[in-house]
């Protein structure tokens, strides 16, 4: 399984109703 798990990054985008080529993701 990959971490960070992306099921909750996609749950967000969805909620928001955004699309995943719009999105950015910034870790540290």
């Amino acid at each position: 399984k990959r971490k960070p798990d992306a099921h909750a990054y996609l749950e967000a985008i969805k909620q928001l109703g955004v699309h995943s080529s719009d999105c950015i993701f910034i870790d540290d």
